[in-house]
């Protein structure tokens, strides 16, 4: 996917503030401080570090959030939010991908305690008129009183919450503040998907109901087996996003998540879920997630009555009719 031309715009307002040497340095020096995985000292440190992430890794979680949210609101088509908070919203990353899919979002609740990242975030709502719905929170999740939303998300925060012992009463208190949906996006590592198996666990035992990605109730089928639930997308670099990415030479960037939405009224799942890329021509080979809580690949041949429907799905799709 390409960013929207007007969020591209009011990208370009920030990052156009630094140098581009300036930018790259920043981005190097974030980048090595993931890498690290010294998530104590993973913050946004100055403004010259949020715009370079505006630059190198905010295209790749928004293009992620999109797709998250897209496939959610596909299994709730009957959903409709007036407003939405997100928790350790960053810039406004997934917020922004929300307003995306549902236009009709009135009010958004922001919770950011990074003075920098919010700050960029702000300049940003500024630039696309979208101020004036906009409430930012400084405080940090553990401390702060939640305001309720008819959706609540949280992109790639609990994988940055220091006290690994801390998720499960963070999840449960992020609940609290959920009127319609929850959404909650991780990296798509073994260690992002453990986090989401984790709040997956603790909602349905308090008893959320499935969205997605998952077509059932039931233990994950990979559990227990090399392969782990995540998904893909694929984002267009801009020439800036190209510049910050040492080494970037292609004109894309395939963002791998994991995530899982749930729901206080019971949803219409689909069938399957296709948890890998389909593969062959003939013959159409697809991993699936099923609503038997089984994981399974299918051999859809060209006599299937949906082979022509089988052939248009990609990773991360939903199909309602089982074969």
């Amino acid at each position: 996917m390409q960013l929207p031309s007007d969020l591209r715009a009011a990208i370009e307002t920030v990052t156009g503030r630094s140098s581009l040497p300036a930018l790259r340095d920043a981005a190097a020096a974030v980048s090595a401080r993931y890498r690290g995985k010294a998530r104590v000292d993973a913050a946004i440190k100055s403004e010259v570090e949020a715009r370079a992430y505006l630059g190198a890794r905010f295209p790749a979680t928004y293009a992620a959030a999109h797709e998250v949210l897209a496939q959610t609101a596909r299994v709730r088509g009957d959903f409709t939010p007036r407003n939405l908070l997100d928790i350790g919203a960053g810039p406004g990353t997934v917020a922004l991908a929300a307003l995306a899919v549902w236009p009709e979002i009135g009010t958004i609740s922001l919770l950011e305690p990074n003075p920098y990242l919010r700050r960029a975030g702000q300049v940003i709502f500024e630039a696309l008129g979208l101020a004036g719905r906009v409430q930012w929170i400084e405080k940090p999740v553990q401390s702060a009183e939640l305001p309720e939303a008819d959706i609540v998300t949280a992109g790639y925060m609990m994988n940055e919450i220091i006290r690994d012992d801390e998720i499960e009463a963070l999840t449960a208190k992020i609940w609290q503040a959920t009127r319609g949906l929850l959404v909650m996006i991780e990296p798509g590592t073994p260690e992002g998907n453990a986090i989401i198996l984790r709040i997956r666990a603790v909602l349905l035992q308090q008893g959320a109901q499935m969205v997605a990605p998952c077509p059932h109730r039931a233990e994950c089928p990979l559990i227990g087996t090399p392969a782990w639930c995540h998904f893909s997308t694929r984002v267009e670099r801009s020439k800036l996003h190209r510049s910050l990415k040492d080494g970037a030479v292609l004109g894309y960037e395939d963002e791998k998540f994991s995530y899982v939405a749930l729901g206080r009224v019971a949803a219409g799942l689909p069938a399957h879920r296709v948890i890998g890329y389909p593969a062959g021509a003939k013959i159409v080979l697809l991993q699936l997630c099923n609503e038997d809580g089984t994981a399974s690949t299918a051999q859809i041949a060209k006599s299937h009555p949906q082979y022509k429907t089988c052939r248009k799905l990609d990773w991360g799709d939903a199909l309602d009719e089982a074969l």
